[in-house]
């Protein structure tokens, strides 16, 4: 795939928790490091990305916190036309 395709996103909830709300997605800026020189992602690349986790962005109180601190990020292709992204 070309090192240009891949995309990082974060899925967040909305601030006010409390009022049910669909998933917001956040694009998050990575850098895509080719180690080797060629136009493709492969398994001498790899990517950057400045994120900051989930308790240091949201500040939640220790109750929000009793599942944990952690950050998911997702990775992914732009969809082609007709085509699932990978």
């Amino acid at each position: 795939m070309p090192i240009t395709a891949v995309t990082a996103f974060r899925r967040d909830a909305p601030p006010q928790i409390s009022r049910p709300a669909p998933w917001s997605m956040a694009e998050i800026p990575i850098d895509a490091i080719g180690a080797n020189a060629n136009t493709f992602f492969d398994d001498q690349d790899y990517l950057v990305l400045p994120v900051r986790n989930w308790a240091d962005r949201a500040l939640p109180t220790w109750y929000e916190r009793r599942y944990g601190d952690a950050e998911i990020v997702w990775l992914s292709l732009p969809r082609a036309r007709g085509r699932a992204s990978a």
